[in-house]
């Protein structure tokens, strides 16, 4: 089950409902609201010795779109991590319906889960990671 998360969504208030759930629950979480914070972020730990167990990334973010965030911080571990434990899980959350498994993984990530997401189903998906 993981421990940290890094949550990466840019409508702020439903980054902050998410956080909520996930802390109320036991894990810890970071929230950024866009790609190039959220490779900040991810190096910034790394920086310190640790890493995230799961991220959590929206389909649409400012400064750095998906593709791009989620390809930088695959580069980041094939280049830190691979020594350390490993890849982290990707989750990507979209409310496109035209973004897929299968066009998620060609970006790096693990997975694709539909928004709206709710509260339940949110602990379903860090339970199942």
């Amino acid at each position: 089950m993981p421990k940290r998360i890094l949550l990466i969504e840019h409508d702020k208030k439903r980054g902050f409902h998410f956080a909520k759930t996930i802390n109320k629950n036991g894990y810890s979480c970071d929230v950024v609201n866009d790609g190039i914070s959220a490779i900040e972020q991810y190096v910034h730990m790394l920086g310190k010795g640790t890493s995230y167990d799961l991220i959590l990334l929206d389909a649409h973010l400012p400064n750095s779109d998906t593709a791009i965030t989620s390809t930088a911080i695959r580069s980041i571990e094939r280049e830190y991590m691979r020594i350390h434990r490993g890849f982290v899980p990707i989750i990507g959350l979209t409310d496109d319906s035209r973004i897929g498994k299968d066009d998620g993984k060609q970006m790096g990530m693990t997975t694709v889960k539909p928004k709206p997401i709710d509260g339940k189903d949110l602990l379903a998906v860090l339970m199942t990671q």
